[in-house]
C-alpha cells in the first residue's frame, strides 16, 4: 500500500475537487475566509454553534488543512471560493 501511495506522487488532498465540498460547507469556508467567528457564522445562519464546529471540522478535514486561515487560503488557491460561492 505504501508504493501506491508514494508511487502516485500526489496526496490524496492534492486531488480535491470543490464538488468534495457540500453547499453549506462551502457557505461556511466563505464565511471563514470573512474572518467570522463560529459563534458569528452560527448566528448569521441561524444554526446551532455545535453544527458550525462539525462543518467546519468537515471542511479542515476535507481541504487537509489544519487551521480555519490555511483552509481559506487553500479554497482562494483553489479557486474554490469566490463568485460561485454563495454567502447570505
Amino acid at each position: 500500500m505504501l508504493r501506491r501511495i508514494g508511487s502516485s506522487g500526489r496526496s490524496p488532498h492534492d486531488q480535491f475537487s470543490a464538488t468534495q465540498l457540500t453547499a453549506r460547507e462551502r457557505e461556511i469556508l466563505g464565511l471563514i475566509d470573512d474572518g467570522l467567528s463560529n459563534k458569528e457564522i452560527a448566528g448569521r445562519l441561524c444554526i446551532e454553534l455545535s453544527t458550525v464546529k462539525n462543518h467546519v471540522h468537515n471542511v479542515l478535514a476535507k481541504l487537509g488543512a489544519r487551521r480555519r486561515t490555511e483552509a481559506a487560503a487553500k479554497a482562494r488557491s483553489r479557486l474554490l471560493l469566490g463568485a460561485a460561492t454563495q454567502r447570505t
